[in-house]
């Protein structure tokens, strides 16, 4: 992915990047720390925008659909 701005975060700035973006090609971006973080903190530091009119479901996406056990590693735990 490409970084499209590295610097403390500025609403405004990040709102007129997204006025460049193409929408019909792009479903989004996502704002994360520059340092790592540990899993936990996923939440703390990572936030995603998603262009309108991207998800057309009319149910949340882990409803209604069989999840499919990825095969990185066999039982990491029991927590998701």
């Amino acid at each position: 992915c490409p970084v499209l701005y590295e610097g403390i975060y500025d609403y405004d700035k990040v709102r007129e990047l997204e006025k460049k973006m193409d929408f019909d090609k792009q479903e989004g971006y996502v704002i994360r720390t520059r340092d790592g973080f540990h899993y936990k903190d996923f939440r703390r530091y990572v936030a995603k925008y998603v262009r309108t009119g991207h998800v057309q479901t009319t149910q949340h996406w882990m409803r209604g659909q069989a999840v499919v056990p990825n095969k990185l590693k066999p039982e990491v735990g029991s927590g998701f």
